[in-house]
């Protein structure tokens, strides 16, 4: 799976190349492997596209952290670590 997410990463890549880092759309990854500042970034500014795999999908199920980035509306409180 973690192969899939790196294919269509480089895909989104070589489609936004000339957008420069303010382009129309943002994209990240979140595979098991994300740094948790790097998580934290993407939780607090989630992108337009998310690539990930399944189990990454259910932590916001069962994470509040990551339930409050589905939120329309920003969380009340926000832990430190996730």
């Amino acid at each position: 799976m973690n192969a899939l997410i790196s294919s269509q990463m480089e895909a989104l890549k070589e489609f936004a190349e000339g957008w420069g880092r303010d382009g129309p759309i943002r994209f990240e990854v979140y595979p098991g492997q994300t740094r948790p500042a790097a998580r934290d970034d993407i939780i607090r500014r989630p992108p337009h596209i998310l690539l990930t795999n399944d189990v990454m999908l259910e932590y916001p199920l069962i994470r509040q952290a990551e339930r409050c980035a589905q939120s329309s509306s920003p969380c009340a409180t926000w832990p430190s670590s996730a």
